[in-house]
């Protein structure tokens, strides 16, 4: 989320907290993560949204933490990059071949006004396209 990023003097990649207290991302009516999430950035109680960004990180882009990595640390991702990260991998073969219906739910204290709310979405369905020389076709596989 971020708040009041109208000019170009603010920058672009910076997010804001919000007043953030809970999150989660429901696809056709299965909640992830499955539990509750609550945090409280103001006392530094987002631990668990932190480690759900880290592994994230590792999962991705199987980078070794020794070797190097992002420069997110803990701070850093309170004050600058609260990033939201959904791991959706453990599906129903419903949800992996149907139509999805996504909702994204957030709950604040109390949003400011001028805010706006972004997600990017990433997907490794698979499909394979066929053509016969006059039409092309979508295979799921």
């Amino acid at each position: 989320m971020q708040t009041g990023r109208t000019s170009q003097t603010e920058s672009p990649a910076v997010f804001d907290t919000c007043g953030l207290t809970q999150a989660y991302l429901t696809l056709n009516d299965v909640r992830y993560p499955g539990t509750d999430v609550i945090v409280d950035f103001n006392r530094h109680q987002y631990s668990i949204l932190y480690k759900m960004f880290d592994d994230f990180k590792k999962a991705a882009y199987r980078y070794d933490e020794l070797a190097g990595g992002t420069q997110v640390n803990f701070p850093a991702f309170n004050s600058l990059f609260p990033i939201l990260v959904f791991k959706c991998t453990e599906q129903s073969e419903v949800v992996k071949t149907g139509v999805i219906d996504m909702r994204i739910t957030l709950k604040t204290a109390a949003t400011p006004a001028n805010t706006a709310a972004y997600a990017l979405i990433i997907s490794d369905r698979v499909f394979k396209l066929v053509s016969d020389g006059k039409t092309i076709s979508q295979l799921l596989k």
